[in-house]
């Protein structure tokens, strides 16, 4: 399921973090630890 999930919401995650960063450039390890678990950054999209 996290595999489906983080392959198709690949792009939106990729530009999640990229806004994290913009927003939020002294937390990078909090973008490390999202992509270990996109769930907690992307809901899921059922």
């Amino acid at each position: 399921m996290a595999k489906k999930s983080l392959k198709v919401d690949r792009a939106k995650f990729e530009e999640i973090v990229q806004n994290l960063l913009a927003s939020k450039p002294m937390k990078r390890e909090n973008v490390k630890i999202s992509k270990r678990k996109p769930e907690k950054l992307i809901p899921p999209q059922k």
